[in-house]
């Protein structure tokens, strides 16, 4: 029959302290209590040895905390092939984790009835909220999330709450994109995105550093919309108004182009250049293996648990704004300018 759970009580007998020491050391309650360095090695060790594990039921109802957090996205069906969505998970998870929290992955509901049951209640001690949409629903999610928030690339512009935002600089990594192609001889460019992403902030600064790029050089370029990239970007191609350089928003959209061409027998990159954002190891994947601009998805994503986790212990948030370079991956699927285009 296997030994029962060690308690608290066994540390304490085992350091020769009191219970309260114990869990001033352990658990970060008693702020009257104070403990040495040596002892709290040693309840520490004892802990340890005994193979103690904290009763995190009883330490949530004493704390009133549910030592969970919430990471919502706008829809989070199909993350095999969204890859940016899973690298933000890992990073969340591998910055709450080892501090006692589980988290929670939620679809963005605040587009309908009932996301007031994830915001307003006790389910969570924080929320992370990735890819909020307009202004206008960033201001009022803030108003009514009770509990801490930090705003995952989520661009910074003026009138926005305040509360932590963390993005990529989406100007500057769509800058080094088209420096590259320029340099490659490309004059006429087109963008693809979808037309769900007219509203969410940081697709529209990533479409903007796009213009901006493209004009201040003199080229030429369109903004092309689907409502459904993986089915229609094919249609698309097959209709022949596709520039010399083909730039998806993200990894994902750019693999459509990929995957189109090679139905239609167009030669990546001898006839067009595709390109795309985010370059996760899924760029590493396709054939021939995608250009893209690379942001460090991993690091905003734990920075914003760090954060997060800040916040919910009652600290003032390090930051309110922070913004990550980007850099750009440039692998087999952009070359010189096909004559055709010139």
């Amino acid at each position: 029959m296997p030994d029962a759970p060690k308690t608290i009580k066994d540390v304490a007998a085992k350091a020769g302290v009191s219970i309260a020491a114990v869990s001033k050391v352990l658990h970060g309650s008693g702020t009257t209590v104070r403990v040495g360095t040596q002892t709290a090695e040693r309840i520490q060790k004892a802990a340890k040895d005994l193979n103690y594990r904290p009763n995190r039921h009883a330490r949530s109802l004493r704390l009133n905390r549910s030592y969970t957090v919430g990471l919502i996205f706008h829809g989070i069906d199909n993350l095999s092939k969204q890859l940016f969505k899973v690298h933000v998970l890992d990073g969340v998870h591998d910055a709450v984790i080892p501090a006692g929290y589980d988290v929670i992955l939620l679809h963005d509901l605040s587009r309908g009835p009932g996301y007031s049951q994830f915001v307003d209640g006790d389910r969570f001690d924080g929320l992370i909220w990735a890819r909020l949409s307009s202004f206008e629903q960033f201001s009022g999610i803030v108003q009514q999330v009770k509990s801490p928030m930090v705003a995952l690339s989520t661009p910074s512009r003026p009138g926005l709450p305040l509360v932590p935002k963390l993005c990529c600089n989406n100007r500057q990594g769509m800058d080094l994109l088209i420096d590259h192609l320029w340099k490659l001889g490309h004059r006429q460019y087109a963008y693809l995105t979808e037309s769900y992403l007219a509203e969410m902030m940081e697709p529209m600064d990533r479409e903007e550093g796009f213009c901006e790029a493209v004009g201040r050089r003199g080229g030429d370029f369109e903004i092309v919309r689907f409502n459904d990239a993986a089915s229609e970007v094919y249609r698309w191609m097959e209709q022949g108004r596709y520039p010399g350089a083909v730039i998806g928003w993200n990894e994902d959209t750019a693999g459509y182009v990929l995957e189109s061409a090679l139905k239609l027998g167009i030669q990546v990159p001898n006839e067009i250049s595709v390109a795309g954002f985010d370059s996760t190891w899924y760029c590493d994947t396709t054939s021939p293996r995608l250009t893209s601009v690379r942001q460090p998805i991993l690091q905003m994503a734990t920075d914003a648990a760090a954060i997060l986790l800040a916040l919910i212990e009652g600290e003032a948030a390090p930051v309110l704004e922070r913004s990550y370079p980007c850099t750009l991956d440039c692998r087999e699927s952009t070359a010189e300018v096909n004559p055709r285009f010139i």
